[in-house]
């Protein structure tokens, strides 16, 4: 009959692993400084998911994955009516990223030389006129309490089956989510395997900004299921947006507004 591996074993075994993919994603995030998936939205500096606003704009989740992702849009953001990005890449190296099969109207044969993602191509001050970003695939799991800032963890792998969201950093905070990411490396923590806090506060400058913060590290007895959710966010997540050629069918027809009468 074979040894029983112990308890300390095991325990480093996860160490070795989780050491080796915190140094993969802090390589990743490092660089930047997607559909019918579920949205965590965070338009006007208020988040929401599944449509409703979360309390104290908060939640705690488990960053299942994450990728780069490059997104122009060819026009001004309508809050009436959102458009989608008709280039896009995903890609965990920039330089070997390129436009999505899917879309709708590709720019460049690589994100490396387009000239929308370069400094000065925004229409708007000094920026890009693609807009980097990072792609989130967020597990939210526990029960948090926003009102007194209290988190209680997953009781068993059991309860880490929910559905992931994606969540879209906006080039304001990348500097923020690559510096958690890094702070959980020289922890040898990848974000998989933590419990993070992600916050939105309103930004005069910026409109929004987010926020990361660890709560809690996973237990051992959680990690072989978050590392399984792990590789399940990362097949999922390049999501290909909806063609705008569609949206526009998919639209009701607008009835006609009535005449008026009179000056007003």
């Amino acid at each position: 009959m074979a040894a029983k591996k112990s308890a300390s074993t095991e325990i480093v075994k996860w160490d070795e692993e989780l050491a080796a993919a915190a140094e993969e994603a802090k390589n990743l995030a490092a660089q930047q400084a997607g559909g019918g998936a579920k949205v965590i939205g965070i338009r006007g500096g208020v988040m929401t998911v599944d449509g409703n606003p979360v309390p104290g704009n908060a939640l705690v989740g488990v960053i299942a994955g994450f990728t780069l992702c490059n997104k122009y849009f060819e026009s001004d953001f309508d809050p009436d009516n959102p458009a989608s990005p008709v280039c896009y890449a995903y890609g965990q190296s920039k330089d070997e990223m390129g436009p999505h099969d899917e879309a709708e109207k590709p720019q460049n044969e690589r994100c490396t030389g387009c000239p929308h993602n370069e400094f000065g191509s925004s229409d708007k001050g000094k920026g890009k006129a693609c807009k980097n970003t990072y792609q989130l695939m967020l597990l939210p799991a526990g029960d948090y309490d926003a009102k007194t800032d209290s988190f209680e963890p997953p009781a068993s792998p059991d309860e880490l089956d929910g559905e992931l969201y994606v969540l879209s950093v906006p080039p304001t905070s990348l500097r923020a989510f690559a510096g958690y990411v890094s702070q959980l490396a020289s922890n040898l923590r990848p974000p998989w395997a933590c419990f993070t806090r992600v916050s939105v506060t309103p930004d005069p400058k910026t409109q929004l900004k987010l926020g990361f913060q660890l709560v809690k590290n996973a237990d051992t007895d959680l990690l072989a299921a978050l590392k399984a959710r792990h590789e399940e966010a990362m097949k999922a997540i390049e999501v290909p947006f909806p063609k705008n050629s569609e949206r526009e069918e998919a639209q009701p027809a607008k009835k006609a507004a009535p005449k008026r009468r009179g000056r007003f």
